[in-house]
């Protein structure tokens, strides 16, 4: 969500020092008359502004389970049904997800589909995707070159 709320700017403000008492006294009736749709407009500013903060705070704990995610499967091998397996060890997937083995002893149990509870797949998307990604960004380095 972004902040849409505008706040308005006083029409004017009444002045002691420079207007006329007669000016003083208008303008003080007009001040006090903005002074509710201000307000209104402070409040709804303000309620933009908190969900935006919400909207942050959610991304900031989201960017901390991606680096956790990538951090634990930095060191991850292809998963091997004759291994015997322990919390943490981490695994990458036939559908190319990394893996978390949750159960100390677990041999056989291939993490892609398993149902025993025994993985946590900790990544969003799959080394193909990140591949892909990667090779997109090299084609438009390499077009970039070209181009210059």
């Amino acid at each position: 969500m972004a902040i849409t709320q505008t706040i308005s700017e006083f029409s004017v403000i009444p002045n002691r020092d420079e207007d006329t008492p007669i000016e003083f006294s208008n303008n003080v009736d007009t001040f006090l008359s903005e002074i509710n749709t201000h307000v209104d407009q402070v409040n709804t500013w303000s309620g933009q502004a908190n969900s935006v903060a919400s909207e942050v705070n959610a991304n900031a704990a989201d960017a901390k389970t991606y680096r956790d995610e990538a951090q634990a499967s930095q060191n991850a091998t292809a998963y091997n049904a004759t291994t015997t397996y322990n919390f943490p060890d981490t695994v990458i997937g036939s559908n190319g997800h990394a893996y978390r083995c949750i159960v100390d002893g677990t041999q056989g149990d291939n993490p892609v589909g398993s149902s025993t509870g025994h993985w946590a797949q900790i990544t969003v998307g799959s080394t193909e995707i990140f591949e892909d990604q990667v090779k997109s960004m090299q084609f438009r380095a390499f077009g970039y070159t070209l181009m210059f």
